[in-house]
């Protein structure tokens, strides 16, 4: 359980009754997921009827992804592109994680390399970070409470909303080619039905470039959401991994406090 006596550390990770969390495992679906779901496909069919291919399958990403998402797909964009395009993980508690063990990591190093016996001595370097900042001079948990605040907020949350992210880009993944694979279909109905009397060189051409360009697209549209998923996935495993890094700084944190206080 979280303890709510060090407000100060649950304010720094924006654990407060204002805060706005998103149930990530309950957007989406319904009447109104249906409905856009629905709307997107129509208009790729529309879109498709006069030979726009590329946009006729980007409806239909975007109404399964609305229909996976609904209002929050702009928010699950946002979050992609902070943990694909920067140094950072898809929450800020979790880029916080990171700042922190850099800022520990240096701190360490030069306590360790100068043989030093007080952290009083790195007060530039540990103020670099609030959350270091915080631990060193104000907090008086110890390590067990300090972990679990750390484990239910940063760590449980991240890697809840990193597995419901990688769910959503491998299923668009998978989707995408068996819609190219339905133009691909199509396209060769078309083309064995013009042959079947006099052949006609344009509903042949038609028919081979509906089946070719969405067979294309598809496999564009899949490789690029495979491409994410798995960024998304090197950024999981490096939450294991920051999360342990976190962990052992907290330990040499709480025993150069308890060496600090005798």
């Amino acid at each position: 359980m979280l303890n709510p006596g060090n407000r100060r550390l649950l304010d720094l990770l924006d654990y407060t009754p204002k805060r706005k969390r998103v149930n990530w495992t309950t957007v989406g679906g319904g009447i109104r997921g249906i409905i856009l779901l629905i709307f997107f496909f129509a208009l790729g069919a529309l879109l498709a009827s006069i030979n726009e291919y590329f946009f006729s399958i980007t409806a239909l990403v975007i109404g399964i992804l609305l229909y996976n998402l609904d209002s929050h797909i702009f928010i699950f964009f946002e979050r992609i592109s902070a943990g694909v395009l920067k140094n950072a993980h898809i929450t800020p508690n979790a880029t916080q994680l990171i700042e922190f063990n850099n800022t520990m990591d240096a701190v360490e190093h030069d306590y360790y390399l100068n043989n030093m016996s007080q952290l009083n001595d790195f007060d530039s370097l540990i103020n670099k970070s609030s959350l270091s900042s915080h631990l060193v001079y104000e907090s008086k948990e110890d390590f067990d409470t300090i972990e679990n605040t750390f484990e239910n907020i940063i760590y449980n949350d991240t890697h809840e909303i990193y597995t419901f992210f990688i769910s959503v880009l491998d299923t668009i993944a998978g989707i995408t080619p068996l819609i190219g694979l339905i133009g691909t279909v199509f396209g060769i109905v078309q083309v064995l039905k013009s042959m079947g009397g006099s052949v006609d060189d344009s509903m042949i051409t038609a028919g081979m470039a509906l089946a070719m360009k969405t067979t294309l697209y598809g496999a564009i549209y899949s490789a690029l959401f495979k491409i994410l998923s798995m960024r998304l996935k090197i950024k999981r495993d490096a939450l294991d991994y920051d999360f342990e890094r976190c962990k052992n700084h907290l330990h040499f944190i709480v025993n150069k406090r308890k060496s600090r206080d005798v």
